[in-house]
């Protein structure tokens, strides 16, 4: 009996590899930019160069006002995601939703605005399209269900402006009329 031999037989899937001459790849790490919503909200809100959601503290929020006279129950509520990917700008979600119960327990829901932007700032990217177009920061304008093309930097300052009164709006328990909102800023 010799003491000093090896066991020929592998302890694992591994060994077995590495006696046949096979390499076998190195186990990758989790991705180092993992973080919580919380975490997320709390390092990249507010959007830098978008001084007009400054006053927009929570991620999400909701309000309801009951109409008297129908007895509907009407709704709002926004709410903000953040994704951010390495090496690149924070990119921002900003949903508002709308709803509606009558008397008889029947709801409606809808999406009348969602926008979705990165955070850059405007004044830096004015020249970056060729021929005056849009600004290179917004990424998704949806207004009433319909994705709206944005002609000129006066429409996307406007498209932000309504999104951050509307968000700001709810936030205080209020329900705004988007839909004369939409108007007045000359988006509908």
């Amino acid at each position: 009996m010799n003491l000093g031999h090896q066991n020929p037989m592998p302890d694992s899937v591994d060994d077995k590899k590495r006696q046949a001459g096979i390499k076998t790849p190195k186990k990758t790490k989790k991705p180092l930019d993992t973080k919580t919503d919380a975490e997320l909200w709390d390092q990249y809100w507010p959007p830098s160069g978008w001084p007009m959601f400054e006053d927009i503290i929570d991620q999400r929020a909701m309000s309801t006002h009951r109409c008297p006279d129908s007895g509907m129950v009407h709704g709002m509520s926004y709410e903000i995601s953040i994704e951010k990917m390495p090496k690149q700008p924070a990119r921002y979600t900003l949903e508002i939703n709308e709803w509606a119960y009558d008397n008889q327990g029947h709801h409606r829901l809808t999406t009348p605005l969602l926008i979705r932007f990165i955070a850059c700032s405007r004044a830096a990217s004015k020249g970056a399209h060729e021929g005056g177009a849009v600004t290179p920061c917004f990424d998704t304008l949806r207004l009433m269900g319909q994705t709206k093309m944005l002609t000129n930097n006066h429409q996307t300052s406007n498209a932000a402006l309504v999104a951050a009164y509307i968000a700001a709006r709810i936030a205080k328990g209020l329900v705004p009329d988007i839909k004369r909102i939409l108007r007045l800023y000359k988006l509908v």
